[in-house]
């Protein structure tokens, strides 16, 4: 079986952080946001839920989502950049997805 299309979640995935977790921390939430998280990864709260929970809590400015985003880049793991070359290289359509954004 091959696959013309390969989709790789961004958050401790392609970047080696997760996002959100970073920012609540930059602003100060950091504690609550990531119990937000590890409620999500257990299947203990759906994850529609938890993601507003964390935004309204972080309350982000267009200022602050760019700093992330900044950082973001520049937590890339190891290989990420080489393996969607290859993987474009091969023919391959490569989409990043995040639960976040």
């Amino acid at each position: 079986m091959t696959f013309d299309t390969i989709f790789f979640d961004c958050d401790s995935t392609v970047i080696s952080i997760e996002s959100l977790d970073e920012l609540g921390k930059m602003l100060e939430v950091g504690d609550e946001v990531r119990k937000f998280t590890e409620l999500s990864m257990d299947g203990v709260l759906p994850i529609e839920e938890v993601f507003k929970k964390k935004m309204d809590l972080i309350a982000p400015s267009a200022t602050d989502v760019a700093a992330i985003a900044e950082l973001c880049t520049r937590m890339l793991m190891p290989g990420a950049r080489e393996v969607v070359t290859e993987l474009h290289k091969a023919g391959k359509r490569v989409f990043l997805i995040s639960s976040n954004f």
